[in-house]
């Protein structure tokens, strides 16, 4: 039986970076050419995600904790 070598190739999907500043980055990542593509609050975090695939062959998370959670 043949195998295809590229479904045991492991390869990272998203990156997630910590941070202070919400929307400050959100605006900081649309001026430097990766648009948010998705955002949400799960009540003590908060999440966005970036159109960074094309550039850097992965897609950038960033969360917040939100204050008093």
């Amino acid at each position: 039986m043949l195998h295809n070598q590229a479904s045991q190739i492991a390869s990272v999907c998203f990156i997630s970076l910590y941070i202070e500043g919400f929307e400050q980055h959100i605006d900081l990542m649309g001026r430097k050419g990766f648009p948010l593509v998705f955002e949400e609050e799960k009540g003590f975090e908060r999440y966005a995600y970036f159109d960074t695939l094309k550039a850097l062959g992965f897609t950038l998370e960033m969360k917040e904790r939100v204050p008093g959670a």
